[in-house]
């Protein structure tokens, strides 16, 4: 911490943890950082919702058919989904790509 500010100095903050988890009915997707080639794969279905939140380089497939996807604070990622039940829904993305195999 900045004693003379009382602010964290930039050289204490730590990346967070990356996460993929499955909660209740929602896939949490945070903080994937790769290098361009890296690719992420979850298998859902009808009734589950996935988030993905600040990631950067990472192509996300997703296998079955989601009920609903958000893309939030991400940049340069793809995703690759078989099919929606739902809405697909980008906030606050720069440089990413959507794909469908499937229905929407």
């Amino acid at each position: 911490i900045n004693a003379e500010y009382g602010v964290p100095s930039t050289a204490s903050v730590k990346p967070k943890l990356p996460v993929c988890e499955l909660v209740g009915y929602k896939w949490i997707v945070q903080n994937q950082i790769g290098d361009g080639s890296k690719t992420l794969s979850i298998e859902v279905n009808m009734s589950q919702t996935v988030y993905l939140f600040n990631c950067k380089d990472i192509t996300v497939t997703i296998k079955g058919k989601a009920n609903n996807i958000i893309l939030d604070s991400s940049v340069r990622t793809a995703i690759v989904f078989d099919s929606l039940v739902g809405a697909f829904e980008v906030v606050n993305c720069s440089s990413v790509e959507l794909q469908s195999l499937g229905k929407i």
